[in-house]
Formats: C-alpha cells, sequence, structure tokens
C-alpha cells in the first residue's frame, strides 16, 4: 500500500445504503486506491428514526453496524470495507446517531482532517445534505449520481 498523497490523505465516504453512495463508495476506494489515501466509512442514524432517549444517543458513536442492523437494513458499512480490502485500501469505519446527518459528516471530515468527502446525490435530500456539507466542511465534495455509466 502506498504512502497516503500529501492533497488528499484521508478520504471521507458517506454512505446510507442507496444506489448512489454505493457508486460513491466505488469512486471513493478506486481514488483512494490511486491516491494511496486512507478512507473513513461513514453512516449517519437519524436519531428521529432510532427511537431513543436523548442520553442514550450518545452511547450509538463509533458501535459496528451489525450492533443496530435492524435500524440499517444492510451492512453498508462493511460494504465500504471489503470494497476497500480488495483494492489494498486502508478503511476506518464511523457509525454516528445524529439528527442532523450533513452536520455530523461535514464535523467528522474537519475532526479527521479529510482531503475529500465522496457522497451519492440520489435523492433531493441527498443533495441538500451535500450542500450543507460544501458550506460547512473544510474541503471539496464529490457528488455521484448512481445513473452515471461505469466508464464516465
Amino acid at each position: 500500500m502506498a504512502s497516503p498523497a500529501p492533497g488528499i490523505g484521508r478520504l471521507l465516504i458517506a454512505t446510507n445504503g442507496s444506489s448512489s453512495s454505493r457508486r460513491a463508495a466505488q469512486m471513493g476506494v478506486a481514488l483512494a486506491s490511486a491516491a494511496g489515501a486512507e478512507v473513513i466509512a461513514m453512516s449517519v442514524v437519524p436519531t428521529n428514526d432510532l427511537r431513543l432517549r436523548p442520553h442514550e444517543v450518545g452511547a450509538l458513536k463509533h458501535l459496528q453496524t451489525h450492533h443496530i442492523s435492524p435500524v440499517i437494513p444492510e451492512p453498508v458499512l462493511q460494504e465500504v470495507e471489503m470494497l476497500a480490502a480488495e483494492s489494498g485500501v486502508r478503511c476506518r469505519t464511523e457509525l454516528v446517531a445524529s439528527s442532523k446527518p450533513a452536520e455530523a459528516i461535514a464535523a467528522e471530515a474537519v475532526s479527521r482532517g479529510v482531503g475529500l468527502v465522496v457522497m451519492g446525490t440520489g435523492r433531493r435530500r441527498s443533495l441538500r445534505a451535500a450542500r450543507k456539507v460544501l458550506r460547512r466542511g473544510h474541503c471539496p465534495v464529490l457528488l455521484v449520481d448512481a445513473d452515471v455509466p461505469e466508464g464516465a
């Protein structure tokens, strides 16, 4: 595995299991592989979907996906880990509970010092979140649509 490129170093892939975020994960891992960058795969579980009391929400930070599988129907972070492993890319995962996913993604990007955030744009809500990440983050954001052909 190559040492991290000074321009990227770390790349954050925000994923929710949608087809566009899966495509974003594929592109993000390919970019990380080419740049010798580390991947941080992140999924945000909206706290309003969890039916938890406020004092319980903080306990979810850094849990593995399979611990709350009824909330996340697919092991989306494990999919990114597998893609990264197949490409020889170092990957860490973050599962975060937040009522404001875009703010959580931007905060993670800042705290981890990432050089690029990669996100899918499958729904209108995803585009709004991407705009918020762009405004609050300190690095570029690559938006990936699921309908983009493989070679494009």
